[in-house]
């Protein structure tokens, strides 16, 4: 199944397409010599100074040599808990590209203000924005997790990770303003036989 096609400019396109078909776009260039121990994709959400007009989100992976790295440092070698394998803190957070509203991506960004201000959801005026922030805020964020949702979705749905990567992996969503619905976003996101371990782990903190 062929990626989303591009219109000029994004003509055409859907914000959420354009996240479909960048994301498409950047698991290939995840280097080719890290691709045989790349055992996660990892799609995560931010927002330029917690402003949730300004959503993007980073597409990275996660290495077993990064989980021995760690290991070594501060775990003596060991990881029988997975806790370094599924924990976020430990993965590599740095490097990756950004896509959303941000200035490094103006297709995505003029989709994402049209789309906002098409919904009401989009105000110039800080006061009037601040009015109705805690609304606006909490549309604006679950119209772009779903989004991000369907972007995993996508990558698995085209065959994209196994075509990258050679296997099938896990695609994790993470939030930092919102991580308790990381379990069940990333879960909707992926085959369960694919995500089975990483939300076994997940649920196992939850319950502690």
């Amino acid at each position: 199944m062929a990626a989303v096609a591009a219109g000029k400019g994004g003509e055409g396109m859907t914000f959420r397409q354009h996240l479909k078909q960048e994301a498409y776009r950047i698991l290939d260039t995840f280097p080719e010599e890290l691709r045989p121990e790349i055992y996660v994709v990892a799609l995560s959400l931010y927002r330029v100074d917690q402003d949730a007009r300004y959503p993007y989100v980073d597409i990275g992976y996660n290495t077993e040599s990064q989980i021995r790295r760690e290991c070594e440092r501060s775990r003596g070698g060991m990881d029988p808990d997975g806790e370094v394998r599924w924990s976020y803190a430990y993965w590599i957070l740095d490097g990756f590209e950004r896509v959303g509203h941000v200035p490094e991506d103006p297709v995505g960004t003029a989709l994402h203000r049209a789309e906002a201000a098409a919904k009401g959801l989009w105000f110039e005026d800080e006061e009037q924005f601040s009015e109705r922030w805690e609304a606006v805020f909490d549309a604006l964020c679950a119209d772009f997790a779903e989004d991000c949702v369907h972007v995993a979705r996508h990558l698995h749905e085209t065959g994209r990770v196994e075509e990258v990567l050679g296997r099938r992996v896990p695609v994790v969503l993470f939030d930092m303003d919102d991580p308790e619905d990381q379990i069940p976003r990333t879960a909707a996101a992926n085959p369960p036989e694919v995500v089975a371990d990483y939300l076994a782990w997940q649920r196992a903190q939850v319950e502690e």
